[in-house]
């Protein structure tokens, strides 16, 4: 049924566009449900696990989780970022388990470049959950959105580097993370 349809006054018609009503929040409680789930499977990663993980297998960095940035508003965070011990780039790494709009963690980076908040040259490294399919639809394209602005971001400021790739898999727990921060490390 079109999603502009208006019922007349034939019975019919409303018995029908009421099924439809009832098929489109059914679908937006499971994708709101997906979400909620997306986050907490993900969630883990952010709570000093990856962090843990990286600090051993980099050399050079201080790893910090949920580092909050300057004056944007409390919200403002990046899930891990890397201060070199002695000079050169910081490391931003934004996790996307599920978030409706990843392309907001992009931006709100570039911006605070953009406005002299942020001096540093950074990579940001965004990484999305197999949660982001690669199919139609609209994960797919928040996420082709999030990348398209990164590369811009790129191109616009030059201290910023921006690099994103999605597993194939998550790893399930924290002994299975090997792969993840490998894959981290390369691109840093």
């Amino acid at each position: 049924m079109d999603k502009f349809f208006i019922p007349t006054n034939n019975p019919e018609d409303w018995r029908q566009f009421q099924k439809y009503l009832e098929r489109r929040e059914k679908e937006r409680q499971k994708q709101k449900e997906r979400r909620k789930q997306a986050r907490a499977t993900y969630e883990w990663l952010t709570n000093n696990l990856l962090s843990k993980e990286l600090q051993q297998l980099t050399n050079g960095y201080i790893w910090h989780t949920e580092k909050r940035l300057e004056g944007l508003g409390v919200n403002e965070r990046v899930d891990l970022v890397a201060e070199p011990i002695s000079g050169g780039r910081h490391i931003y790494i934004e996790i996307e388990g599920g978030q409706s709009r990843p392309v907001s963690n992009v931006v709100k980076i570039w911006r605070h470049v953009a406005e002299g908040k942020l001096k540093e040259p950074i990579l940001l490294i965004q990484i999305f959950s197999p949660y982001y399919k690669k199919s139609e639809g609209s994960h797919n394209t928040r996420m082709e959105e999030s990348i398209f602005v990164g590369l811009q971001s790129e191109k616009a400021t030059p201290n910023i580097i921006y690099k994103c790739f999605r597993p194939s898999e998550w790893p399930p727990s924290a002994d299975k993370l090997s792969s993840l921060t490998q894959k981290i490390s390369a691109l840093m």
